[in-house]
């Protein structure tokens, strides 16, 4: 039998959302945060007392870690493939979303996906203009940026190479995530 305590509902974009359990405070449930790629996607899960992240591209890593966690919602980044990618990259990329969905789904977690300037924005990380650079360099530029930010701000999680930009970025979708969930607007 659940008491008055024990059942909460939160409205997300016109979705109410109900909650049966014993919460001990509100914002210590995990919210997550997903960068899809081809090659490597990043995932991580915040609460207001921690944060965890990892990079696993098999299936049963990724279904443990949400079984672990059980996060109450999720924003993955709004991304798509790019004209100059190949038919593979393409491929890859969208099998990437597509499983980290059909998980999500089989869990019954909200997802919410988010344009990477809206997240940024949303966490306070701004992103340098870069003009007149090359759209490489400045996807490189930019890329930088956000992992020195999230060094900052989350110094516990493994970011030490360059290559860990998607986890960084998990991090800061995962924090976006949960001011979503716990009313704050973008």
């Amino acid at each position: 039998m659940f008491t008055d305590n024990m059942i909460r509902s939160i409205s997300i974009q016109s979705k109410t959302f109900i909650f049966l359990g014993d919460f001990m405070q509100l914002g210590e449930e995990y919210c997550m945060g997903i960068d899809p790629g081809s090659t490597n996607a990043g995932y991580a899960f915040y609460n207001i007392h921690s944060y965890h992240c990892g990079s696993a591209m098999d299936t049963y890593t990724r279904k443990l870690h949400i079984e672990k966690f059980k996060p109450v919602f999720c924003v993955m980044e709004k991304v798509g493939a790019m004209p100059e990618d190949s038919k593979n990259a393409v491929s890859k990329f969208m099998r990437s979303v597509g499983v980290w969905e059909g998980i999500l789904g089989v869990y019954d977690i909200p997802i919410r996906e988010v344009p990477p300037r809206v997240w940024a924005r949303s966490v306070g990380i701004t992103i340098p203009a870069c003009l007149g650079m090359k759209k490489d360099a400045k996807k490189r530029k930019q890329k930088k940026a956000k992992l020195a930010a999230a060094r900052i701000r989350f110094p516990k999680a493994d970011l030490s190479l360059e290559k860990h930009i998607d986890k960084a970025e998990a991090l800061f979708m995962a924090e976006c995530a949960h001011n979503l969930f716990f009313g704050k607007q973008l």
